[in-house]
């Protein structure tokens, strides 16, 4: 279990904790031998897509940003969420299969961004990948 000595540090550890796709996924393990390998196999967005899609909200773009951002779903990840992390749980939101379908053209859904991290937070805590 781990200790904090004060709740500011509490706090700081959770607003300096970076999504990855390392802890957006759940593993399964599978034992080699001697080794043990590690592969992330299951999106936890797409597990609670339904109680994340209560954050989103449908966004038209300009043409300065349809050209900014079309076919970049990385980029719009981390201008909106500080992290490109997220890039394909947008892809998921829309049901977009490819990055080559995120063409801006007609408004898609985006989560907003304030709510969405605390929902992504309280997500990983409840599965215990963050304490």
């Amino acid at each position: 279990m781990k200790y904090y000595s004060s709740i500011g540090e509490l706090i700081h550890s959770v607003d300096t904790m970076e999504a990855s796709y390392r802890n957006l996924h759940t593993n399964v393990f599978i034992k080699t031998g001697d080794d043990t390998i590690k592969i992330p196999y299951k999106s936890i967005v797409a597990e609670y897509l339904p109680y994340l899609k209560e954050t989103a909200v449908q966004t038209a773009f300009s043409p300065l940003e349809l050209t900014r951002y079309k076919y970049k779903p990385k980029m719009l990840s981390n201008d909106l969420y500080g992290t490109t992390e997220y890039w394909s749980a947008l892809l998921e939101l829309n049901g977009f299969i490819s990055l080559l379908d995120l063409t801006l053209e007609e408004p898609i859904l985006v989560f907003e961004p304030r709510r969405f991290k605390k929902l992504i937070n309280e997500i990983l805590i409840l599965e215990e990948i963050i304490k």
